[in-house]
C-alpha cells in the first residue's frame, strides 16, 4: 500500500510539470472585504487575444460585486504590491494611475449587475476604462 501511494505522488508530480504554461501572468491582486476584486497581469509576447479574453473572463468574481482585470504588455511596468496591499478600491485606482507605470493594454470589467466589458485600450484610448495619462 505504501508503494502505491508513493507511486501516485510521483505520478502527480510528473504530471503537474506537463501542464501548459499560461501566456498571462498575474502580478497584483486586491480583494476588498466586500469581495470586489482587482487584478493586474502581464501578457507574454506570444499571448493571443483569445488568451487575454479567456484569462480576463475567468477571473474570480462574486455575484453582485465588481471584478476588474488590467492586462499589460510583456515589457510594461505593472503595479504589483501597491495593488495587493491597498486598503480599498479607491487606493487601487490611485496606484494604477501612478506616474512611471505603464498604461494597460486591455481592461476587463465585470460590473455588480453581472454585465461585462472588454476593451483594447491600444485602439480605444478614449474609452472611460482606459488610462488617459500614459
Amino acid at each position: 500500500m505504501v508503494r502505491a501511494s508513493s507511486a501516485l505522488i510521483l505520478l502527480a508530480a510528473i504530471l503537474s510539470g506537463c501542464v501548459p504554461e499560461t501566456n498571462i501572468h498575474q502580478v497584483g491582486y486586491f480583494k476588498s472585504s466586500a469581495k470586489d476584486r482587482v487584478f493586474t497581469a502581464r501578457m507574454s509576447e506570444t499571448a493571443t487575444l483569445a488568451d487575454v479574453k479567456a484569462y480576463a473572463e475567468n477571473a474570480a468574481y462574486t455575484q453582485g460585486r465588481m471584478t476588474a482585470v488590467y492586462i499589460y504588455d510583456h515589457d510594461a511596468r505593472v503595479p504589483a504590491d501597491g495593488v495587493t496591499q491597498a486598503s480599498g478600491v479607491l487606493q487601487v485606482n490611485d496606484v494604477l494611475d501612478l506616474p512611471g507605470l505603464s498604461a494597460w493594454h486591455f481592461v476587463f470589467m465585470r460590473y455588480r449587475n453581472g454585465q461585462s466589458a472588454f476593451v483594447d485600450c491600444s485602439t480605444k484610448q478614449s474609452h472611460e476604462l482606459c488610462r488617459h495619462n500614459s
